[in-house]
């Protein structure tokens, strides 16, 4: 079955943010083989999980987190809606152009998750003081990842318990 989509006219910022993306990671490589006269090669396993929990957490942070939703705003049309409860902000994004896609990269954890990598990777090659703060936020990664554990397996618990009848008020 064809693909039904509304259209866009977005390729053209794709493009162009794609061509940001890899003259960035071009300029990142040609920085470190000027610095230490070839590119980096050896990382330990250690150091590599380390990146990738940073990673995992700093895009969580940006994709999905409330402390950073005023930098997620930036890039779309904000508008005060009043219900019966109170005031709302209604959120939609821009029909096109430059705030429409970086907004769609914030939306997308794989998006982000690669952009961010970018000055992890170039910091934690270039910089000693960034490996504290890519060890931080890999523990703030961690942390997050056990309780997504926990809430899945505290939701499957719940879930079995409606299942076979035996959820009633007494749990709270």
């Amino acid at each position: 079955m064809p693909e039904l989509r509304e259209k866009e006219d977005q390729n053209v910022w794709n493009f162009l943010f794609s061509v940001v993306f890899v003259g960035l990671a071009t300029l990142s490589i040609w920085n470190m083989q000027r610095v230490y006269g070839a590119l980096p090669t050896n990382i330990s396993v250690f150091d590599a999980i380390l990146i990738v929990l940073a990673v995992f957490r700093l895009t969580r942070l940006f994709v999905y987190d409330k402390v950073a939703r005023f930098v997620r705003e930036w890039f779309v049309q904000k508008k005060m809606v009043l219900t019966e409860t109170g005031a709302m902000v209604e959120t939609t994004p821009f029909k096109k152009g430059l705030r429409r896609a970086i907004s769609e990269i914030l939306a997308c954890p794989w998006c982000t998750g690669a952009w961010l990598s970018l000055p992890v990777v170039y910091c934690y090659f270039m910089y000693a003081w960034s490996w504290y703060v890519i060890f931080v936020l890999a523990v703030a990664g961690l942390a997050t990842l056990v309780q997504i554990i926990a809430n899945l397996i505290g939701w499957q618990a719940e879930l079995g318990k409606i299942a076979v009848g035996e959820h009633d008020s007494k749990c709270g």
